[in-house]
């Protein structure tokens, strides 16, 4: 069994059935208390680890082409600038409403959708991921996702980011998309790339929609002018309910 403590100072005899005299010179160094034995902890692991926010993401820089530098750097949710130098044309990019915080692989981590306009006739999506480095936000990568869709969900989990949204099918015009897609992304060495694609059906995409209307209880906000009438008569399928409450 290891001593407490050590003892330290010269050598003296030991008197016949006695005990050795101390000396000044000796000491008794003990072990350290509880007290003596608690390190401090650094600040940096004290400190509570950085989650992102909305606002983190609506002032963030941002790598998109539409911009002149490469880079579009929002101000509270927006970045714009002259499509030319002179043009009266201005390049827009927002923050739309299609956020989600969340983590990936137990980082702190966020999806976001950004609506770009350049002047034209196009409006361009792109996703967009963002992490943390260094204790401060920065986006980890982006993803064109089309011109002119319509989003309809944006989920993270698992490590991957899905998208599902209305794109243009084969004979679609551009302004006029029909064709309902369920897009996974990923980040593979240090890009954002499409990791699978699937087509939806018509049938199946109703019932994803479905399930954001089962089991909801909604409140009846409106009523239309010309009618005076105190009773409503609401026709759903058999199996639906709508609970009105005043």
């Amino acid at each position: 069994m290891a001593a407490c403590g050590q003892l330290t100072g010269t050598a003296s005899e030991v008197p016949a059935g006695g005990t050795p005299e101390r000396t000044e010179e000796q000491s008794i160094v003990s072990s350290p208390t509880p007290e003596d034995a608690i390190e401090e902890t650094p600040e940096s692991e004290s400190e509570t680890p950085y989650r992102l926010s909305l606002e983190d993401l609506q002032n963030a820089a941002y790598p998109l082409d539409y911009a002149s530098s490469g880079t579009a750097q929002l101000v509270n949710g927006m970045f714009r600038e002259q499509a030319a130098p002179g043009s009266a044309t201005e390049t827009i990019t927002q923050l739309s409403d299609f956020v989600i915080l969340g983590e990936l692989e137990s980082a702190p981590a966020a999806a976001a959708i950004l609506i770009s306009d350049p002047g034209g006739s196009g409006t361009f999506y792109d996703l967009a991921l963002v992490g943390i480095q260094g204790g401060k936000p920065i986006v980890l990568g982006t993803a064109f996702l089309g011109d002119r869709i319509v989003v309809k969900s944006l989920q993270l989990a698992d490590g991957q980011i899905v998208v599902e949204m209305t794109t243009q099918g084969p004979d679609d015009p551009m302004t006029s998309p029909s064709q309902e897609v369920r897009n996974t992304y990923a980040l593979q060495e240090g890009e954002l790339v499409l990791a699978n694609s699937e087509i939806l059906a018509p049938e199946q995409s109703k019932a994803e929609a479905g399930k954001q209307l089962t089991g909801a209880i909604w409140q009846w906000v409106h009523f239309p002018t010309h009618s005076q009438s105190s009773r409503v008569s609401v026709c759903g399928r058999p199996a639906g309910r709508m609970e009105v409450r005043s």
